[in-house]
């Protein structure tokens, strides 16, 4: 996918809340909306174990998710972070999803010390 639509271009779509000027295009249930998006997260975690070589990464795992979450109409964004880490001199990096401001899939323990990135539409990325 990223190959297909550029870096950029991906965080800046993925990054951004596509419901904020839509409102009746969202979900109305918040509970069901967040239940339906683990489940779709977890799916797309699963079958990451069947690619070829399973070398899929969290930001691959991250962008599919995210697209089938928001063909049910509900609001997601991909974060992705970077946490300091002293054996690796550029620090760890991270791809997650949120729904309404909610991590999806990750414990907001396991996401303890990622400081995420500010994308925007204008942004320099």
């Amino acid at each position: 996918m990223i190959r297909l639509v550029g870096l950029q271009k991906m965080f800046l779509q993925f990054s951004q809340d596509p419901f904020h000027e839509y409102p009746e295009r969202l979900s109305i249930n918040v509970r069901e909306s967040y239940i339906v998006a683990d489940k779709i997260q977890k799916s797309v975690l699963r079958a990451g174990g069947f690619w070829p070589d399973r070398r899929n990464n969290c930001l691959q795992r991250a962008s599919v998710a995210c697209l089938l979450i928001r063909a049910r109409k509900i609001p997601c964004q991909i974060k992705v972070g970077v946490k300091a880490n002293t054996s690796q001199p550029c620090g760890y990096a991270h791809a997650w999803i949120e729904v309404l401001g909610q991590p999806v899939g990750e414990s907001k323990r396991s996401l303890k010390g990622y400081v995420p990135f500010i994308l925007n539409a204008e942004s320099n990325v």
